[in-house]
């Protein structure tokens, strides 16, 4: 694959002809390039330069640091074929969509190295001109250790959080009239109050109904302090925002009250977003409710959580019947282990599974497809599988009628030659690791034709399945019998120890069709005439012992009809 920086961006690798005709001016424009490479490549910040296509064209020693890439690996970025290398080159690729959407940009993302780790960077860039072509100038700051002191500042916020049962966030403090006598920063910034602007006045200018009549901090004696307390603010411009607020009162050491403290912060996105996310849960829920397909959801117990109407239903149950039961409570044992180790794959793996089996529900025996698809939490840990099954009966129902269809008779219902013929290649590989002989029974009725012309060719298809149920009756569990069309019937005797076996069947057959047959209130009497070929001695696959069986019946209707004869070699040479 041809390196796309080469011949487009046009500033890596000027050619010899281009400095040869630009002479001086070449020189003069060149110097700046090499100036300002210097500074990119001395830089204590890692810095990438990107042209519109996305290509890298520089990369100094810090990106080299940062990144554990040689600066030849890093511009050679889109070319090659590496799954890190095409991680990173996917990264860079960001920052130039990054830069068309915002030509001056700043965001966080994971940075993939060339050990396989990933670090966290912050990324800001800026598009500007360099060599008569506008490109991104970015910059990657690895903001591991910025990451670590947030997080401890986090769990230090956090433990005061719990010794002092009050959000830190917007404080202020009262006296035992309500006026106010203290003012943080965060409260200035939530309210649009300045502290010089309330303290002394009462804590409900900028508070809303019901609060804005009285305080209501010291009507009653507090045991417990009050947290999270859902009250509307209204901001100096008039902006009314929802806030979470915390109130306890301030007491001396002889325990008298001598003010109050109240904190509060600024929730209105958050409820906002709650109130979004409960009226997606809602639509969800409606959605699946609607659905005709059984939706359900498991935990790693195989706990029921969830099932929506129309899988309650399926098993004859209501919905509170329904959830929290165990799977092996609602199904057979075989099929709740079945469902129970799917359950488990789909933990295991990760992945998404897709079974088909049947079940009893309320209308019956039913197929159901099933898709298990795993729900993860916001550790990303696999909490829970969402389960979608859909009633597959009737397409089964089509897939067994088009099986039938290729593999069977439809006058007869017994299989057909496509069908014979997949069994006796199956069994010449079984009887030839065992070293077993098999016989091939090919034969046809005499004189079906005058059955057609006398009686007509509905007395002929019921004679065709008469002798069809009496050929089955000849035969034992392990042998396979077809119709191969017209009046012709192949059998296939496996496992027999000799020739004479065959023979016997043969006797069998013929003294089977002696009693009449009785179509449609005419006797008929049919005989048959009978070829046999053995297998390994009269051939080893499929089309020889067939071909030699219909030999030896041709050669049993030229002795008469109404016997049977056994393919011998002779046979052969006089087909040939």
């Amino acid at each position: 694959m041809p390196d796309s920086r080469e011949g487009e961006a046009g500033i890596n690798k000027p050619s010899a002809q281009s400095d040869i005709e630009r002479g001086d001016e070449k020189e003069e424009t060149r110097a700046p390039g090499d100036k300002c490479r210097a500074l990119i490549n001395n830089a204590n910040i890692a810095i990438l330069l990107i042209d519109s296509r996305g290509n890298l064209l520089e990369a100094n020693k810090k990106a080299e640091e940062l990144t554990g890439y040689t600066q030849e690996e890093l511009l050679n970025l889109n070319t090659s074929q590496q799954h890190q290398e095409k991680e990173l080159a996917i990264i860079i690729a960001s920052i130039k969509d990054e830069s068309r959407k915002n030509p001056s940009f700043s965001y966080s993302t994971l940075l993939p190295r060339k050990d396989g780790t990933t670090i966290p960077v912050e990324i800001r860039g800026s598009l500007t001109t360099y060599a008569d072509e506008e490109i991104c100038l970015s910059m990657i700051t690895d903001i591991t250790e910025q990451q670590k002191t947030e997080q401890a500042l986090r769990a230090s916020r956090d433990w005061a959080e719990h010794i002092f049962r009050l959000v830190p966030s917007a404080i202020f403090t009262v006296d035992p009239k309500g006026n106010i006598t203290s003012f943080n920063k965060q409260a200035e910034d939530i309210t649009g109050y300045s502290a010089e602007q309330v303290i002394g006045k009462n804590c409900t200018v900028f508070a809303m109904p019901p609060c804005s009549t009285k305080c209501g901090l010291f009507q009653c004696e507090l045991d417990e302090p009050i947290i999270g307390k859902i009250c509307t603010i209204r901001k100096k411009d008039g902006e009314l925002l929802t806030a979470s607020k915390n109130l306890d009162l301030l007491r001396d050491e002889q325990g008298k009250i001598v003010g109050g403290v109240e904190s509060f912060e600024d929730i209105t996105r958050r409820k906002l977003a709650e109130e979004a996310l409960k009226a997606s849960e809602e639509r969800y829920r409606t959605l699946a409710e609607a659905a005709h397909d059984m939706i359900f959801i498991l935990d790693r117990d195989g706990y029921i959580t969830y099932v929506n109407t129309c899988a309650a239903e399926s098993l004859g149950l209501k919905r509170d019947d329904v959830v929290g039961k165990l799977i092996r409570d609602l199904f057979p044992p075989a099929a709740a282990e079945r469902q129970k180790t799917n359950l488990d794959k789909v933990f295991k793996s990760g992945e998404s599974f897709y079974s088909e089996e049947t079940m009893t529900s309320s209308r019956g025996e039913l197929w159901i497809g099933t898709r298990l698809t795993p729900i993860s939490n916001e550790a990303g840990e696999i909490s829970a599988v969402l389960g979608i099954s859909r009633d597959i009966t009737e397409r089964k129902k089509s897939e067994e009628m088009i099986r039938y269809m290729a593999y069977y008779d439809s006058l007869t219902d017994l299989p057909n030659r496509m069908f014979f013929t997949e069994q006796l290649n199956s069994a010449i590989t079984l009887a030839q690791r065992n070293q077993e002989m098999m016989a091939v029974i090919f034969l046809d009725l005499d004189n079906f034709k005058t059955v057609n012309d006398t009686l007509g060719h509905c007395a002929g298809d019921q004679l065709l399945q008469d002798v069809g149920g009496r050929l089955k009756a000849c035969l034992r569990e392990s042998d396979f019998i077809a119709r191969f069309g017209g009046d012709e019937f192949v059998l296939l005797l496996t496992q027999i120890d000799c020739a004479k076996d065959a023979s016997q069947v043969a006797q069998k057959i013929f003294e089977a069709m002696k009693p009449p047959f009785d179509l449609d209130g005419h006797e008929f009497h049919i005989t048959t005439s009978i070829g046999i070929s053995l297998y390994p001695n009269d051939g080893q696959d499929a089309r020889f012992l067939l071909k030699n069986a219909d030999a030896a019946l041709y050669h049993a209707k030229e002795q008469g009809r109404n016997n049977h004869q056994l393919y011998s070699a002779c046979l052969g040479a006089k087909a040939s």
